[in-house]
């Protein structure tokens, strides 16, 4: 059966749209970041949808798609690390980018777990809400390249961003993404030739893993957010800790721009 998020030629794709949405009990701050959003200049297509109460928002996710989420930590019905628990261990969502809001200091820690985005304090900054835009938006539009490949004579596409690993299963390429897993012919080289701008490492002769899937990163092996666990080749731990490094060094000062 063909995965519902694999195209079966390069033509008659839909357009991709960045969906944004904000939760906060206090309107004001709503109706802020709405506002800003919306004035945000984007190449894409994108719709803004402000909520008041974590249950809105959490009917609203059962039905549409959410690319960037700016979420209150403490509403009225429920808290953020409730909502944030739902679409990360429950719903298994780990492509959906949050920016979690607070009026208080010490939630980092417990909400490292859920993968931010980033943390902004209220009130908030106009130009730090706009820069978690551009950013988010740009993860988002490099998960929204397409890895092609052939099987039975036909040519399928998936979106680099589902992809989290892939891996030789003795003549074949097994390709584990976010809604399961496919198999087919090819080689390393040829993974490598396609994916070598998005984000993937390298860590043996035989694996290649989507960084943004890391969840534990060790000099020898490395955890991935669907748990699994991969073994780096001694030749390859120092250039991967590097590009690693790179990605962390690179992620963390976006956030820390303009604090």
């Amino acid at each position: 059966m063909r995965n519902r998020f694999f195209a079966k030629s390069r033509s008659g794709m839909e357009i991709s749209v960045f969906n944004i949405a904000v939760c906060d009990d206090m309107k004001e701050i709503t109706a802020q970041l709405v506002q800003i959003a919306e004035q945000q200049s984007m190449k894409q297509i994108q719709t803004v949808k402000g909520f008041y109460s974590g249950g809105q928002l959490m009917e609203y996710m059962a039905k549409n798609n959410v690319d960037l989420l700016f979420l209150d930590i403490e509403l009225g019905d429920m808290t953020g690390i409730d909502i944030s628990r739902k679409i990360r261990k429950e719903d298994h969502n780990d492509t959906m980018q949050i920016v979690y809001m607070t009026g208080k200091e010490g939630y980092e820690r417990e909400l490292f777990d859920f993968q931010p985005l980033n943390f902004l304090a209220k009130p908030l900054n106009e130009a730090k809400v706009r820069e978690c835009i551009a950013m988010a938006y740009g993860k988002w539009t490099v998960r929204k390249h397409k890895f092609y490949y052939r099987k039975y004579y036909e040519i399928y596409a998936v979106s680099v961003g589902r992809i989290i690993s892939f891996e030789t299963d003795k003549r074949y390429i097994l390709m584990t993404t976010t809604e399961g897993e496919e198999r087919f012919r090819a080689t390393m080289e040829q993974i490598e030739e396609q994916v070598r701008h998005h984000g993937f490492l390298k860590i043996n002769q035989a694996v290649i893993l989507n960084m943004e899937y890391i969840r534990q990163f060790h000099k020898d092996r490395i955890q991935m957010s669907n748990g699994k666990i991969y073994y780096t080749s001694r030749s390859y731990q120092k250039e991967a800790q590097r590009t690693y490094l790179n990605l962390w060094i690179r992620d963390r000062i976006w956030e820390q721009q303009d604090i």
